[in-house]
């Protein structure tokens, strides 16, 4: 299994994941396996649905909700990244075609694990292809305390 950290709020990652898939999609490398299941279901995971003009199904509704939404708890959290998540994967399982080989088809994305701190939220996203293969995204979501 693979494990990846980035950040939803300074875009910047304690190993260079974010950056390592934005080069090579912007380079015009073409990636394979798990890393182009990874790398599409980041860029739509974090993608506002509606922003993209010529497909403005793509996308979902996190970085939105993020913006007007108080999360105050664990749950919170949890609750907002499975539901967007889970919507993320339907749009990709949407638009394929029957082509694909299982490693680069995603079969589900789950919050396996949610992990509180002081100020914000560690949630572990298992991403499993239909392959089998499976990667683990870490995410750090700010939120406010309850009183």
């Amino acid at each position: 299994m693979t494990t990846h950290s980035l950040s939803l709020f300074d875009y910047t990652t304690e190993q260079g994941v974010v950056q390592t898939l934005a080069n090579a999609y912007a380079s015009g490398k073409y990636v394979s396996g798990k890393v182009k299941v990874m790398q599409a279901f980041l860029a739509e995971f974090l993608t506002a649905r509606g922003s993209v003009r010529f497909d403005p199904m793509y996308g979902c509704d996190l970085v939105r909700c993020l913006g007007v939404t108080n999360l105050r708890s664990l749950q919170d959290a949890e609750s907002l990244l499975a539901s967007a998540a889970a919507e993320v994967v339907a749009n990709m399982k949407s638009r394929y075609r029957g082509t694909e080989h299982g490693d680069e088809r995603i079969v589900s994305a789950r919050v396996s694990e949610c992990i509180q701190h002081l100020d914000s939220v560690e949630a572990h996203i298992l991403l499993t292809t239909a392959s089998g293969d499976t990667a683990v995204l870490k995410m750090p979501v700010r939120f406010l305390p309850e009183q």
